[in-house]
């Protein structure tokens, strides 16, 4: 168990808690939590939307070999078996029992009985993980790859969402050209 695992379990055991956190979960760090959806409410009581971290990375084939789709999966079905929490998802409500704020914008959190907590994906390897989060698109015209990742890239940003319950919370699209 790690020293942050170990201390919402005694914080828990002390405020009455008796439920504890599955093996492999640990709670939301800070920074973590706020990409999570969020307790406090927008406009019209619509609350924020989860935030999508999104990222793009530019592979040159060498020698004129292509990026193969089934290299990808098995690197990526080998870091998700070495990284555990690229095979999380999120559980528990998160929502606190009270605001310190209440008056405001309801952000500083009285307490959290049930903390968003990463928790492992149930029944699946690393392969079927990989599965999950690669897709693969052979569609781009010759010449275009730029405008695909581009566009790909800035509807993600506006777009993207994950089950957070069911996970994986990411994702990898590798874009190709058509074989001609």
């Amino acid at each position: 168990m790690t020293s942050s695992t170990a201390a919402v379990e005694e914080e828990k055991s002390s405020k009455g808690g008796s439920t504890p956190l599955p093996p492999g979960s640990r709670p939301l760090g800070t920074q973590e939590n706020l990409f999570a959806p969020r307790q406090y409410l927008l406009n019209e009581g619509k609350p924020f939307p989860p935030l999508a971290h999104i990222c793009s990375v530019t592979l040159d084939a060498r020698d004129g070999q292509a990026v193969g789709g089934d290299d990808l999966r098995a690197a990526l079905a080998w870091a998700i078996g070495r990284h555990p929490l690229l095979s999380r998802r999120i559980v528990g409500s998160g929502h606190p029992s009270g605001y310190l704020d209440d008056l405001t914008m309801r952000m500083v959190r009285a307490d959290d009985p049930d903390p968003l907590t990463f928790a492992p994906m149930e029944g699946v390897t690393a392969e079927e993980v990989a599965d999950m989060v690669l897709s693969v698109d052979d569609s781009v015209e010759a010449g275009g790859l730029e405008d695909a990742w581009r566009g790909a890239f800035a509807k993600d940003l506006d777009e993207k969402t994950f089950n957070l319950e069911r996970g994986p919370l990411w994702s990898v699209q590798l874009l190709r050209e058509k074989q001609q």
